[in-house]
C-alpha cells in the first residue's frame, strides 16, 4: 500500500493548459522526472526490462530545447506548426507512464508476495531484499535509503513471520488470506516513513502517522471489502471443496494457491479505496473490482513458487515417513465405504468431507470380531456423578467424596486374540453397538439392503461410536502393546469433568483417561471423528489411544530418568513449538502429546512438523522410543514397527544434532546460573553430546 504514499497517481494526470504548447510540454516532462523521483529501486529494477521510457522523455526534452530557442528568436510559426507533435509526444508519454506504474506496481507486488510464501531462509532472506528495495525511493541520500531500507527489510521479515504463524494455523483459506491482508496493511503502513512526514516541510509527526494508518486499517470501506471477500472466497473455496471430495484441505499447493488469491483480492480492493481516498475521487466500485481481481490474480501467480515448494516438500517427506494405511482385507472387501451409489446417498445426510471420513473409518469388522473372544460378564465398581455434582470443591478428595459415587454394574469382557489386554463395555451400551456393529457389517457385503444400512448408520446417534473391534485395531499399532491391561468403552462423559473444568475452564472436556496400571476409559468416543479435518485416516480414537499409551508408558517402562531429561528439555523450550494448548497445561501432557499424537502419528508430515518445531523434546522422546521398541518382542510387533524405528533413526541422525546446537547455546545464556548449567550438561550427557 505503501506505493500511494510516494507521490501523485500519474495515471491520467493532465497539464494547467489543455492546448498543447510549450508550457504544456515543460509541464509532462516535469510530471515525468516527479514520476522518476517517485519510484523505488525495487520498482526500477521491474520496470527496467519491461518499460523503456526513456526515449519518451529524451524526446521531449529534444523538442522542448528546440521550441524554447525558437521562442526566443520570435518564430511563433514553427511552434504553431509542431502542436500535432507536442500533442503526440505529450500522449505517448502520459501513456508509458500509466503502463510503466501499472507494471512497476504489479510486478513488486509480485517478488514481494512470492517472497512472503517461500519457504525457509530463502523466503526470509527475499522478504528482507525484495521489501527493503521497495521502501528505498532516493537512493542518492544515503542516511535516507539507509533508514528506509532497514524499515522495509523489517517490514518483509515481520510479514514472513506473520505469513509463517498465520500459515500454521487451522482457519478456513478465505479467512486466512483476509487476515494475512488485514495484518501485512497494519505492518507496511506502520513501517513507511512517508507517512510521518510532512510533504510540505518535511517535519515528522508521531501522531500524524498513526492516525493515517488508523484511517486506512479501520476505513469502514476496507473492513466491508474485507469481509464481503472473505465470505465469497469461503463459500467459493468450500464448494469447490466439497466438488473435489476435500482435495483442496489435503493438498498443500492448491492450500497455498487459494491463500494467496485471497490475499490478493483482499489487498488489491483496499489499496484501490485508499488510491481514491488520497486522490480525493469519488468512491468507484468497478476500479476497486477491477483492482482486486489483478492483484488477486498476480498474487496468484506469486504464490504458486511457494505452493510448488510446499507441494514437493510435503510429498518428498511424506514419501519417508509416511505409515501406509492397511491393505484389504482377506475377505475381499475394501478398506472403506466406496460404492458411488452410497455415496450419493452420503451426501443428503453429511457434508462431503465428513462422508469421506466415515468412508476411511468404518472398515468391514467381520475379520476383526473372530479374535474378541472369552466374552463372560463382570460386576464392575465405576464412579459416577452425583444429581448435584455441580459446585466448587477446594481439593480433588473433596470433589471425589461428595460429587461422585460408586455403583456396581455387570461389564461384557473381552479378550483379545494377540493381546495381553482386555476390552470391557458395559452390558447395556454393548446391546447399542451390537446394533451398530450389524448395520456396519451389512454396509461390507455385497447386498441389496447396503444403502438402507448406511441410512441408518448416518442416521443413529451411536452410529459413529466406536466398536471393541475398533479397539483391538488401534491396539494392534502401537510400538508396544503389552503395557496396556483394559480399554473401557463407556457411554458418558468422563464423570471427572466436573473437577476439571473447574482447574481448567468450563470448556474443557476429556474423551480419555488412564491409570497407572494400564487401563484406558474412552468415553462417548466415536471412531470417525466427524469433527476431524478431511483426508487424515487417523481418528479421535486412534488419537486419543496413542496418547493415553504415552502416559502409561511412563510408569511402565520405568522411565523416571527420561521423564526428568524430557521436564528439561521441556523447560528449554517452553516458547517453542505446541501442536495444540493443551500440551501446555503440564510437562505430563506435553509429553503424551507430542509422543503418542505427533510422532505416531500415520501421516509423516506431524511426525516431521514437531521433529523440526521441537528438537530437543523430540531428541529426548527419540531415544525413549528406541528403547521401547528394542524391548518389545517380535511376536508382538505392530504392522508399524520399521516405520516407527526409522522415525527414531531419523531422529537420532538428523534431530539430535541440532537439538545438540540448542542446548549448548542455552549454556551460554544460563551464564551463572549453576542449576541450569548442571541440567543441561545432564541433559547433553544424556543425549551423548
Amino acid at each position: 500500500m505503501s506505493e500511494n504514499l510516494r507521490g501523485a497517481d500519474f495515471k491520467g494526470v493532465r497539464t494547467s493548459s489543455d492546448e498543447p504548447g510549450i508550457d504544456s510540454l515543460r509541464q509532462q516532462i516535469e510530471v515525468h522526472r516527479r514520476s522518476d523521483r517517485s519510484q523505488s529501486c525495487l520498482s526500477k529494477l521491474v520496470t527496467f526490462t519491461l518499460c523503456d521510457d526513456n526515449q519518451s522523455l529524451s524526446s521531449m526534452q529534444l523538442l522542448h530545447s528546440e521550441l524554447k530557442a525558437r521562442q526566443n528568436s520570435g518564430d511563433e510559426a514553427y511552434i504553431a506548426a509542431n502542436k500535432a507533435l507536442i500533442e503526440r509526444l505529450i500522449a505517448s508519454d502520459r501513456t508509458a507512464l500509466s503502463w510503466r506504474q501499472e507494471v512497476g506496481h504489479y510486478g513488486t507486488s509480485f517478488w514481494k508476495t512470492a517472497s512472503l510464501f517461500l519457504r525457509g531462509k530463502s523466503g526470509m532472506v527475499g522478504a528482507a531484499c525484495t521489501f527493503g528495495l521497495d521502501q528505498v525511493i532516493h537512493p542518492e541520500n544515503a542516511r535516507v535509503a539507509a533508514t528506509d531500507f532497514t524499515l522495509g527489510a523489517l517490514k518483509g521479515c515481520l510479514l514472513k513471520g506473520v505469513f509463517h504463524t498465520i500459515g500454521r494455523t487451522e482457519m478456513a483459506v478465505a479467512a486466512k488470506g483476509v487476515s494475512l491482508g488485514v495484518t501485512s496493511r497494519a505492518i507496511d503502513l506502520a513501517l513507511t516513513r512517508q507517512i510521518y512526514c510532512n510533504q510540505s516541510t518535511g517535519e515528522l509527526s508521531l501522531s500524524k502517522g498513526l492516525s493515517t494508518a488508523a484511517d486506512s486499517i479501520f476505513d469502514r470501506r476496507a473492513i466491508a471489502c474485507d469481509l464481503v471477500i472473505m465470505g465469497a472466497s469461503h463459500n467459493l473455496t468450500r464448494a469447490a471443496n466439497c466438488f473435489a471430495n476435500g482435495a483442496i484441505d489435503r493438498s498443500p499447493l492448491l492450500n497455498t494457491l487459494l491463500t494467496g488469491t485471497t490475499f490478493g483480492l483482499s489487498n488489491g480492493a483496499v489499496q484501490e479505496i485508499w488510491r481514491q481516498t488520497q486522490n480525493g475521487e469519488e468512491f468507484d466500485l468497478s476500479k476497486v473490482f477491477r483492482r482486486a481481481a489483478l492483484q488477486g490474480a498476480v498474487d496468484t501467480a506469486a504464490a504458486s513458487l511457494g505452493a510448488v515448494q510446499a507441494g514437493r516438500v510435503s510429498s518428498a517427506l511424506k514419501r519417508r515417513f509416511q505409515i501406509e494405511p492397511k491393505p484389504a482385507l482377506e475377505n475381499g472387501a475394501p478398506p472403506g465405504v466406496v460404492d458411488k451409489a452410497l455415496q450419493s446417498v452420503a451426501l443428503k445426510y453429511i457434508a462431503a468431507p465428513q462422508y469421506e471420513l466415515i468412508q476411511k473409518s468404518l472398515l468391514p469388522v467381520e475379520s476383526l470380531s473372530g479374535r474378541l473372544t472369552g466374552c463372560k460378564i463382570e460386576a464392575e465398581r465405576v464412579a459416577l456423578p452425583r444429581p448435584d455434582a455441580a459446585g466448587r470443591y477446594r481439593s480433588f478428595a473433596e470433589f471425589y467424596q461428595k460429587a461422585l459415587t460408586e455403583v456396581e454394574r455387570p461389564m461384557l469382557v473381552y479378550d483379545l486374540d494377540g493381546h495381553s489386554a482386555q476390552i470391557a463395555v458395559p452390558e447395556a451400551y454393548a446391546l447399542e453397538l451390537d446394533r451398530i456393529r450389524q448395520l456396519r457389517q451389512a454396509m461390507s457385503q455385497i447386498t441389496n439392503d447396503r444403502l438402507g444400512a448406511f441410512k441408518k448408520l448416518v442416521r443413529d446417534p451411536y452410529g459413529m461410536r466406536a466398536l471393541p473391534e475398533d479397539v483391538l485395531a488401534a491396539l494392534d499399532d502401537l510400538p508396544n502393546r503389552r503395557i496396556v491391561e483394559r480399554v473401557r468403552l463407556v457411554n458418558e462423559q468422563n464423570p471427572e469433568d466436573v473437577w476439571n473444568k473447574q482447574q481448567y475452564g468450563r470448556d474443557f472436556s476429556s474423551y480419555a483417561t488412564c491409570g497407572s496400571s494400564g487401563e484406558i476409559n474412552l468415553f462417548c468416543v466415536e471412531k470417525g471423528n466427524r469433527g476431524a479435518l478431511s483426508g487424515s485416516y487417523d481418528t479421535l480414537l486412534h488419537k486419543a489411544i496413542r496418547h493415553e499409551w504415552a502416559h502409561i508408558a511412563k510408569g511402565r517402562f520405568e522411565l523416571e530418568n527420561e521423564s526428568r531429561m524430557f521436564d528439561v528439555a521441556a523447560t528449554v523450550e517452553r516458547d517453542g513449538y505446541f501442536s495444540r494448548p493443551y500440551a501446555r497445561l503440564n510437562s505430563r501432557e506435553n509429553w503424551s502429546v507430542l509422543l503418542g499424537e505427533e510422532m505416531l502419528h500415520p501421516d509423516g508430515d506431524f511426525f516431521l512438523v514437531a521433529a523440526k518445531g521441537a528438537p530437543v523434546r523430540t531428541a529426548v522422546l527419540g531415544k525413549t522410543l528406541q528403547r521401547m521398541l528394542e524391548v518389545c518382542p517380535e511376536s508382538e510387533h505392530s504392522p508399524y514397527h520399521e516405520s516407527y524405528s526409522q522415525r527414531a533413526r531419523f531422529i537420532e541422525q538428523e534431530i539430535r544434532p541440532a537439538a545438540l546446537s540448542l542446548i549448548a547455546s542455552y549454556r551460554q545464556q544460563a551464564g551463572g546460573n549453576l542449576a541450569a548449567q548442571r541440567q543441561l550438561q545432564q541433559l547433553l550427557q544424556y543425549l551423548g553430546g
